[in-house]
């Protein structure tokens, strides 16, 4: 008996599930943002990539990279009192999804996050 392998690895890739946009949930702080995501528990995700910026900077967006399922995260030294806009983006070896662009404030001075 002979076994194509051509269609047997056509087979497999296709079963491969698309991943889903994460749902991003943003906490905010004086001076982080605490970044989390929920992602089907049937996608097959390798890492994830948060790109933020502070609203209104012609800068470039910074971004960390996370391997695995890693939820939350945590966005470190950002301005007080200011607008960040948040994006989490699911990886896998065969494509990626970017959730929907959020943002929030972080806190002024002296305020603390009550939750």
């Amino acid at each position: 008996m002979q076994t194509n392998c051509s269609n047997l690895c056509v087979n497999i890739n296709s079963t491969v599930a698309a991943i889903s946009s994460p749902s991003v949930t943003l906490t905010p702080s004086t001076t982080s943002i605490q970044v989390s995501w929920t992602q089907p528990s049937m996608d097959l995700v390798n890492s994830y990539r948060i790109s933020y910026r502070r609203t209104g900077s012609c800068s470039n967006s910074q971004q960390i990279n996370l391997s695995g399922q890693t939820s939350p995260s945590t966005i470190n030294n950002l301005e007080e009192d200011s607008t960040y806009e948040v994006t989490v983006t699911a990886i896998n070896t065969r494509e990626s999804q970017t959730s929907d662009m959020t943002s929030t404030r972080t806190l002024p001075a002296g305020k603390f996050n009550q939750t």
